[in-house]
């Protein structure tokens, strides 16, 4: 048998006999012996280190998932809101001004009227002419004169002023007797005279 360098021969490990079942045995080795605990010290030294691996390799992501699942877990928060303060001041309530309006004071209605006169107030023939003036505007106007022995009528019409002039003949009018003349403008009523000399 070799002796393995470095090792005393009393040192020097026996073989084994292994026992099989019809009876027999098997002389192993020192030296494989030594080959199968070598071998089994390296499959321990790298259980240990794959151990070691995995747990810093699964340790990581548990950290990670649990980061993240926490920081979705816990949700964040909106800033509150900024309410406007509403202006609780009430505007003053402005009444509307009345609007005056003015009175307008109906005119009363203007009261029929007339004046009358004679061009010639001694005439004693030939012709007359009376000047008619009143409110009565584009009116007819009746000239009545009452002769001492009988009544005579002219007619004419008031222009836009309320104005008329009427001429006529007398005649032989009795001297000294006053003649009356009546006129009527419209809704007026005046009169004059004259008396012939």
């Amino acid at each position: 048998m070799d002796r393995i360098p470095g090792v005393s021969p009393r040192a020097e490990p026996r073989a084994l006999g292994l026992g099989l079942p019809g009876g027999g045995s098997v002389r192993v080795d020192a030296r494989l012996r030594v080959l199968t605990t070598g071998l089994v010290l390296l499959l321990v030294a790298g259980c240990g280190a794959n151990t070691a691996s995995t747990k810093a390799e699964s340790g990581s992501p548990t950290s990670d998932a649990s980061s993240a699942f926490s920081a979705e877990a816990v949700p964040t928060k909106p800033p509150p809101a900024r309410s406007t303060p509403k202006n609780t001041a009430s505007s003053p309530v402005v009444s509307p001004k009345p609007v005056s309006t003015p009175k307008t004071t109906p005119k009363p209605a203007s009261v029929p009227s007339c004046s009358a006169s004679a061009k010639y107030p001694h005439a004693a023939g030939g012709t007359q002419t009376v000047y008619v003036k009143s409110n009565q505007f584009n009116k007819s106007v009746t000239l009545t004169i009452h002769y001492k022995s009988k009544d005579s009528s002219y007619s004419g019409t008031t222009n836009a002023s309320g104005s008329a002039t009427i001429s006529f003949g007398v005649g032989r009018p009795s001297k000294g007797y006053t003649v009356v003349i009546d006129v009527d403008a419209g809704t007026a009523h005046c009169s004059t005279n004259w008396t012939p000399q």
